[in-house]
């Protein structure tokens, strides 16, 4: 092949990539007309995500608990979804991240009974509503409360492997497994329309979805799940928001 020739080919498979432009594939998603804020979810699994971005459900959720992994009042999403804070949630099914003002007149759902055991627990400070604020675990403050990153919204206590977890307050448990990244075991107890209490990194869960609990009783076994040592992440949050717990927990 001559070099004029060889040129000329040479010449046009360059001319052809530089005009050459790789298909763009549509990753939408569809997602609800609502203002945009960025929300951030338990470790960096879905990083960012805009409010009202339509979230499918998975085996194992609960409306708490998808209000607490993505940092929303579950009141507040059950309002924007039209169901009750407590209603079966089914695989598959979608709800919008998003928030609205819950009704006088909240939506009711039917639940089984949940049964209540008697348990002995001293009393100790009072808290908003009617029922006490209690340490759940008796190991000391490994880190403290902090809004800079989302493990630190909360205190980490020491412990040892199949320690006690204990309900920091009476109420109901409304989420009870492993399905949010970076917390491993993880219960969720709401005290009220206002108050909810969250323990992670457990060992086992001694717990089921809405069963009621009283103050210091066993709800599960303090360890190493999700994490590199054994420790109970304790968070306390008030309306979806975090707050340093040692605020609202009696002194020691």
């Amino acid at each position: 092949m001559g070099t004029r020739t060889f040129g000329a080919i040479a010449m046009l498979v360059l001319g052809g990539c530089a005009s050459y432009s790789a298909p763009l594939a549509d990753r939408s998603q569809p997602v609800e007309k609502a203002k945009v804020e960025t929300r951030f979810t338990p470790g960096s699994a879905e990083g960012g995500i805009p409010l009202g971005t339509r979230y499918q459900v998975q085996a194992g959720d609960t409306l708490y608990g998808i209000a607490f992994r993505f940092d929303l009042n579950p009141e507040g999403l059950a309002a924007a979804n039209r169901i009750a804070p407590f209603a079966t949630l089914k695989t598959g099914q979608t709800l919008v991240l998003s928030e609205a003002k819950p009704p006088a007149n909240p939506i009711k759902a039917s639940t089984p009974k949940p049964v209540m055991k008697s348990v002995t627990a001293k009393p100790v400070v009072v808290a908003p509503g009617n029922w006490q604020w209690q340490w759940p675990v008796d190991g000391r403050v490994l880190g403290g409360f902090s809004t800079q990153q989302r493990f630190s919204r909360s205190v980490r206590l020491k412990g040892e492997l199949g320690d006690p977890v204990r309900a920091a307050a009476p109420g109901r448990v409304v989420y009870a497994g492993d399905g949010l990244v970076g917390l491993g075991n993880l219960v969720l107890i709401r005290h009220d329309d206002t108050w909810l209490s969250a323990y992670g990194h457990n060992q086992s869960i001694q717990v089921q979805v809405n069963q009621m609990v009283q103050a210091g009783q066993e709800i599960a076994r303090l360890g190493a799940t999700g994490t590199d040592e054994p420790k109970l992440h304790f968070e306390i949050r008030r309306n979806g928001e975090p707050v340093n717990p040692v605020d609202v927990l009696p002194s020691r």
